[in-house]
């Protein structure tokens, strides 16, 4: 059974303190790392004889602990100012029940006070959490079933902000539940950028199996949330005329962020790791390890560094009432093109893709869009696009660049 009646009205508080006791905790845990390597190698590399190494090894050891420090202290300072600025966020949730086939809302009130041109978006995520089990070890992997996003209400409150949201749940996603292997969750995420500084904090929401979650109008007016802007998210994909042609641009670098984070922890840790043991098994130093540890090592980090390969690539889609032109680029070099004409395109479809999450942020998932052919051919016609809204509206705009009945 669900929850019933006494989630209404619930107040759920979220301080942010888990997003910066992570940063800490990954903060340390690379300083201390560092620091161990420069403390067992801080004179000589193993296997080296001595001679002009032995010169700048330490120097340039040293040099690098004390950067990696110092720019961990900067991250853990900037997030620690970040978190003491915005405060926390409370959410009252309204005095009606939430349930499939109804509604789920509330009120957020923030320490702090968006302006005219900062943004604020809410997502509200239905997410299956399976425990899988290997041994005594056991960790929970995460699924989004549902996701809606929509813009709130905002209201001043002293020196604060009210954010009043609402949102519709469909009746064919499950309610709130807790088992021991098995669990549904109902989180809301909230997102914004207050003038530069990263506001980012999530609820989870009680979901009931309410016979009837429907709220009366008369006695509750209904105040949805604000959809999100229907133009294309430019970070993702930028909209251009050109020669008669609409042209859909997927820039480069999309992921610069976190595929370098991703590169760099697997150099630092995979491969710092291997490239050692590597250097001891060739030195023939005793107590060396096998051949095989450093192999692993160095697999693994290969792997963590392959994505940065694929940064450089871009699309273009190019759509009219003649067809679809899509070329592929490489560091602005074309590496592949395609053409259909309209009376060769069916329809289309969307595939979703990567679920991705960092820390205490919102699991984004990909979608792709694939243009289907008469012929039962299929052709990917974008790049991973994040949420189901984004891949509709840019879904549409190609559809109305393509003249599509």
């Amino acid at each position: 059974m669900g929850r019933t009646r006494e989630d209404a009205g619930a107040t759920i508080n979220c301080s942010g303190r888990a997003e910066l006791a992570a940063t800490w905790i990954v903060s340390l845990f690379l300083v201390g790392f560092i620091w161990m390597l420069w403390f067992i190698f801080r004179e000589q590399p193993p296997g080296l004889p001595r001679g002009i190494e032995a010169h700048w090894f330490p120097t340039v050891a040293t040099a690098v602990a004390v950067l990696v420090t110092l720019a961990a202290a900067g991250v853990v300072l900037a997030a620690t100012r970040n978190w003491r600025l915005l405060g926390p966020a409370r959410l009252q949730m309204d005095p009606f029940p939430a349930g499939p086939g109804g509604e789920v809302g509330g009120v957020i009130e923030l320490a702090a006070r968006p302006g005219a041109q900062d943004r604020v978006v809410l997502a509200l995520q239905c997410i299956r959490r399976r425990r899988r089990r290997s041994g005594r070890n056991s960790s929970w992997h995460e699924t989004v079933l549902w996701e809606d996003e929509g813009m709130p209400y905002i209201e001043a409150a002293g020196r604060g902000t009210r954010l009043v949201m609402r949102f519709p749940i469909p009746a064919e996603q499950p309610p709130s539940r807790h088992g021991n292997d098995e669990q549904i969750v109902w989180r809301l995420y909230l997102e914004a950028d207050l003038g530069g500084r990263i506001l980012r904090r999530q609820f989870t929401l009680p979901v009931g199996d309410h016979p009837n979650p429907a709220r009366s109008l008369q006695s509750y007016p209904l105040t949805p949330s604000r959809p999100v802007e229907k133009h294309l998210p430019g970070r993702w994909v930028r909209e251009t005329r050109q020669a008669g042609w609409t042209v859909f641009r997927f820039p480069a670098f999309r992921h610069l962020k976190a595929t370098l984070s991703l590169a760099g922890f697997g150099l630092l840790f995979f491969g710092v790791v291997g490239g050692v043991m590597l250097w001891m098994n060739l030195a023939g130093q005793r107590g060396d390890p096998p051949l095989v540890f450093p192999i692993v090592f160095l697999g693994f980090a290969f792997l963590m560094v392959l994505p940065v390969f694929w940064l450089p690539f871009s699309l273009h889609v190019s759509a009219s009432p003649e067809g679809l032109r899509i070329r592929r680029y490489w560091l602005g070099v074309p590496v592949g093109s395609r053409q259909l004409s309209r009376a060769e395109l069916s329809g289309f479809s969307t595939k979703r893709g990567n679920q991705v999450r960092f820390g205490n942020q919102r699991q984004e998932v990909f979608y792709h869009l694939v243009a289907q052919t008469e012929d039962g051919r299929k052709l990917r016609c974008s790049t991973g696009l994040p949420g189901p809204a984004a891949i509709q509206r840019y879904e549409e705009r190609l559809k109305a660049a393509l003249d599509w009945r």
